[in-house]
């Protein structure tokens, strides 16, 4: 994600800013990085008629008629990978099942990834992950917003990574809930 901020009255070049990853608690970040990848996906959608491009946040899903259309359409996103849209080499995945936004796709079946959740939840790197893995199936395991509760306040305060959290009694009741759920 990189964006930049122009100076006042143009008093000096804009600042650059590039993040790997959002910063926590920066208003409507979801929505932006939304808008930043569609607009960079954009003219791969015009060069690539035949292909289907579907992205939700940073997890991209490219699918093609025929392999030469799959290649081509992959060339187009490595260009945009070498104009600064990261993409890691082992999220490329060219045989089934493939894995997207928690479920497995194979060439007849689409079905929930087996989630095994940590509940060994220590610093905010910890919550992170683990509010990310389970966010993908609550519709398929029965988990609603209200076992989710619980754990946001997991997320709030201090955006250091490494920085310590402590579980409340509520807290790791939700996560046992939670863990029999997804069974």
């Amino acid at each position: 994600f990189a964006f930049s901020v122009p100076s006042i009255n143009r008093e000096a070049p804009m600042k650059r800013y590039h993040w790997r990853v959002l910063p926590q608690g920066l208003k409507c970040s979801p929505s932006i990085c939304q808008y930043f990848v569609a607009s960079l996906l954009s003219p791969v959608h015009v060069q690539c008629k035949d292909a289907i491009i579907h992205h939700y946040m940073d997890d991209i899903l490219v699918c093609g008629p025929s392999n030469t259309v799959l290649e081509s359409t992959l060339d187009l996103v490595q260009q945009l990978q070498e104009a600064g849209l990261p993409i890691a080499p082992e999220e490329v995945q060219q045989q089934a099942p493939w894995k997207y936004l928690g479920m497995l796709i194979s060439e007849a079946q689409i079905w929930p990834q087996k989630l095994t959740i940590c509940t060994e939840i220590q610093t905010l790197t910890d919550a992170q992950k683990l509010i990310g893995d389970i966010q993908w199936i609550p519709n398929t395991c029965g988990i609603t917003n209200d076992d989710l509760e619980p754990l946001m306040p997991l997320l709030k305060g201090d955006n250091q990574a490494n920085l310590l959290r402590e579980l409340t009694e509520k807290q790791q009741k939700a996560l046992t809930q939670i863990a029999t759920k997804l069974g």
